[in-house]
């Protein structure tokens, strides 16, 4: 039931690894989090608790150590961690660190035939939709384009029918396309497409997709100067 981790999916995994590892490390701060791993426990487990708080459902469980779990949903993410497990001192931390720090929270299913895990599987992977990634990247703190945009938003003020008004009120943030019936007047996603192409001209449009790094600019240009552009580009 589960894929084989190759092509793009595989390739995620020492990025994924990074990510946790930075985390893990404080690197950084609140703004970051993995999603619970769904996983399914074939067979009989070793021992089950009393309920710890009365008519909760909570309990202890201790699964044997040569138990069939299968990551039903959440495999990148599972091997990523065992990537760090196997040689955490690559990533910066160690065996006690982890112990320390890590709590991976996970829903574990038990009790359920191969088939209705196959169907768990295909419910998770299928029944979603995926987000756009132009607006993924409008969420994005860490992109430096995504940082410039909701600078111009707060910096910037404009005045809609006599009332003057920071222009973030007039952004989208959480559509990729605007109706008729919206107040706002441009989506995030198509503001940070402006402002990397005036950052890098018409080579900007490869970048309302990608993220944008500090190291990513012109020659000469650091992210003090792509911000000073940028806003003054702006007429308030």
């Amino acid at each position: 039931m589960q894929r084989t981790l190759k092509s793009q999916k595989g390739k995620n995994i020492p990025a994924y690894a990074e990510y946790i590892a930075a985390g893990i490390l404080g690197k950084h701060g609140s703004a970051w989090s993995t999603p619970p791993i769904t996983l399914w426990h074939a067979g009989e487990i070793a021992a089950m608790s009393d309920e710890l708080v009365p008519d909760s459902g909570l309990r202890t469980l201790t699964v044997a150590p040569d138990a069939m779990v299968i990551a039903v949903d959440g495999e990148t993410q599972t091997t990523a961690w065992h990537d760090i497990y196997q040689d955490p001192e690559s990533f910066g931390l160690s065996y006690a660190e982890l112990g320390r720090r890590v709590r991976i929270p996970f829903e574990l299913y038990l009790g359920i035939s191969p088939a209705d895990a196959r169907q768990i599987f295909y419910d998770r992977n299928v029944k979603g939709i995926d987000v756009a990634k132009n607006l993924a990247m409008s969420m994005d703190q860490r992109d430096l384009a995504t940082r410039l945009a909701y600078t111009v938003g707060e910096r910037l003020e404009v005045e809609p029918n006599g009332q003057r008004m920071p222009f973030g009120k007039l952004v989208n943030a959480g559509k990729r396309q605007l109706t008729r019936t919206d107040k706002e007047v441009v989506t995030l996603s198509a503001l940070r497409t402006l402002i990397v192409t005036t950052m890098f001209g018409s080579k900007g449009v490869q970048y309302s997709a990608a993220n944008v790094h500090a190291g990513d600019l012109p020659p000469d240009t650091d992210a003090d100067e792509a911000e000073t552009v940028v806003v003054v580009s702006c007429p308030g």
